[in-house]
């Protein structure tokens, strides 16, 4: 039963990769190796080929996986700060946007008229759920909340 490497520690990774490219040095096919170690043959391939053009340690080592924190952002952070002060600061209503209070709707027609791109609804409530938005939307509510009461 092969075991999804992914889920294994950055050490164990790398032990499997070591046994994998010392194996391959001794001859055996990827197939085979990919059978003793528990990974596809194209993934040995892979490692093989690392190891050829970057070095040993480097295919040892493994890459970075995932997304990096920050990539594939809609806003730039100059428009996130821009857009977190204005909701911060000021109410929709004051901005004429017609609505009363921060909804992501609100959110997303003030992205439109300041950064000039209609965002899908569902990545403004990504960007208020991850981001510091979601403190500025909370302080422009509690605002109102305190006015009102």
């Amino acid at each position: 039963m092969k075991i999804d490497a992914r889920k294994l520690s950055p050490q164990e990774q790398r032990e499997k990769r070591s046994t994998a490219l010392r194996m391959r040095e001794q001859g055996y096919t990827y197939k085979a190796i990919g059978e003793a170690v528990g990974v596809h043959p194209r993934t040995i391939a892979h490692w093989a080929q690392v190891a050829e053009h970057k070095g040993e340690k480097a295919a040892i080592a493994g890459g970075q996986r995932g997304v990096r924190q920050g990539d594939r952002r809609s806003l730039s952070s100059s428009q996130e700060v821009l857009i977190r002060t204005l909701m911060t600061d000021k109410m929709p209503d004051q901005l004429k946007l017609g609505f009363a209070l921060w909804t992501r709707d609100a959110v997303r027609e003030l992205i439109r008229q300041r950064c000039g791109f209609l965002m899908p609804v569902r990545t403004v409530g990504e960007y208020l759920k991850v981001s510091a938005f979601r403190r500025s939307a909370a302080r422009g509510i509690r605002t109102v909340c305190r006015a009102s009461g």
